[in-house]
């Protein structure tokens, strides 16, 4: 991570302007909606590590104008439905961030006609400990050549490792029964990158972790391990699941302001199921250290049981139901592979739009061999014309086999969470949020959607 180097700035004004998606989007006090948007990965936004750099802290020192925690309190109520049923909620959360570090503690409580309390959003292990909704912390190099590390614990969203081939815009807590609060670390100096993640703390089932070692003029190889300890749906039931990869990367172009370019190269393969190979490009533009642009290109060739990017946005709900609610009840990902020919040429296309003065927008579109594609978007506004928004979205038209006649179930299907808050006067505001994630179905390991809207009227306390 390059240095932001942005010393007129006093310290405050660049918290005002970052803290928002260093700590989540808007803070967000929605119990689903914290799950899926709030949710960061370790480094998350590098234009936040950028700008809330250690060089700003120095000016600051030597001015007096270093800022103090942060506290702020937050609560809301909001009607609207809950699975096509009557709901209200009652939304309460604490906020706190003091240099590098930010914690938000907090929750919600559901009624829903005819059922009460909705005790099943903290039921689980994993769904008592989001009461800590976020934690992060970055703890930044003082020079380019210092290495640096971050953590963060809550819900996950989006996370990559390496090249996105093996594990690609992993999502959790997209099951409205079973919500998950997972970790993730990342330690990067000049020569070697580590990372790992873990998708809960309380009972966990996906662990990933990647290494990287860079040598000569502009070339990385790395390595990422990964294991599903319980992947359901396989022949003679669930199984663990590992994964392996080997990557290479040369980076001939490296401007410090200006274009960057890479040409990237993977071999993956899924134990007891199949392999594929990746070879593709990287451009990434960047303004002043700080707006950038990046685009990504990638084809893929893979044998019959290998699904690229096996750990994907969905991979939560199609490891037990692949197609979601249009697949077949008890058919999870790992019997799809068994049952279906995956091979063939695949291709993933990425872009990423960041800038520190109004926010983040990912998209990406991968076209998947012989199965249904899948298309994810995430947008982080916290600071966009007074109003802060939020959306998160995975989307995939389910298809049959190839060759084979369209079932009744094929169609368009996924997950979104979106959410919107519009200032008040007297510290209050108007919040809108509307979700589709899944839930339990009426048989076992069958999985169907559930609807969520709510308006509400909030207040911050600082």
């Amino acid at each position: 991570t390059q240095r932001a180097g942005h010393r007129g700035w006093p310290r405050q004004k660049v918290a005002a302007r970052v803290s928002a998606i260093k700590a989540g989007p808007m803070r967000m006090s929605a119990f689903v909606l914290t799950s899926v948007l709030a949710a960061r990965s370790a480094y998350a936004d590098d234009v936040v590590a950028e700008v809330d750099s250690d060089d700003t802290v120095a000016a600051d020192d030597a001015a007096g104008t270093v800022d103090a925690t942060e506290i702020s309190a937050s609560g809301s109520l909001g009607v609207g439905a809950f699975d096509a049923r009557a709901a209200s909620t009652l939304d309460l959360g604490v906020d706190l961030r003091r240099h590098e570090l930010s914690i938000g503690i907090g929750g919600r409580l559901r009624l829903v006609a005819g059922d009460g309390l909705r005790t099943a959003d903290w039921d689980e292990a994993d769904e008592g400990l989001r009461f800590v909704r976020y934690l992060t912390y970055r703890h930044p190099g003082r020079e380019p050549a210092d290495t640096s590390w971050s953590v963060a614990l809550g819900p996950l969203s989006g996370v990559s490792l390496g090249h996105a081939t093996l594990l690609s815009g992993f999502t959790d807590s997209l099951n409205v029964d079973h919500g998950t609060s997972g970790a993730h670390f990342r330690l990067s100096s000049p020569r070697v990158d580590l990372e790992a993640m873990v998708d809960g703390l309380a009972n966990p089932w996906l662990f990933a972790g990647r290494g990287a070692v860079a040598f000569g003029e502009g070339w990385q190889v790395g390595a990422t391990l990964a294991l599903d300890r319980d992947a359901p749906g396989g022949a003679g039931g669930p199984r663990a699941l590992g994964a392996v990869s080997g990557d290479v990367s040369w980076r001939p172009l490296d401007v410090e302001n200006g274009w960057t370019g890479a040409l990237t190269a993977d071999v993956v393969h899924l134990v007891g199921l199949g392999s594929g190979v990746h070879a593709g490009v990287e451009t990434e533009f960047r303004k002043a250290r700080l707006a950038t642009l990046k685009l990504e290109a990638q084809a893929r060739l893979g044998t019959s049981g290998y699904l690229p990017g096996w750990f994907s946005a969905l991979y939560l709900i199609e490891r037990v139901q692949f197609g979601l609610e249009r697949g077949a009840a008890g058919i999870g990902q790992v019997s799809a592979a068994q049952q279906t020919d995956f091979s063939g040429v695949g291709l993933r296309l990425a872009a990423t739009v960041a800038d520190p003065a109004w926010g983040r927008v990912e998209a990406a579109y991968e076209l998947r061999a012989k199965t249904h594609d899948l298309a994810t978007a995430r947008v982080l506004l916290p600071t966009f014309a007074s109003v802060q928004m939020g959306a998160w979205l995975a989307l995939t038209r389910v298809t049959p086999p190839f060759g084979a006649p369209p079932p009744a179930s094929a169609g368009l299907t996924g997950a979104l969470a979106l959410e919107a808050r519009v200032p008040l006067p007297r510290s209050l505001y108007l919040s809108a949020e509307l979700a589709r994630v899944l839930g339990d179905g009426a048989m076992p390991q069958e999985l169907a959607p559930v609807w969520i809207a709510s308006v509400g009227v909030g207040a911050v306390l600082r």
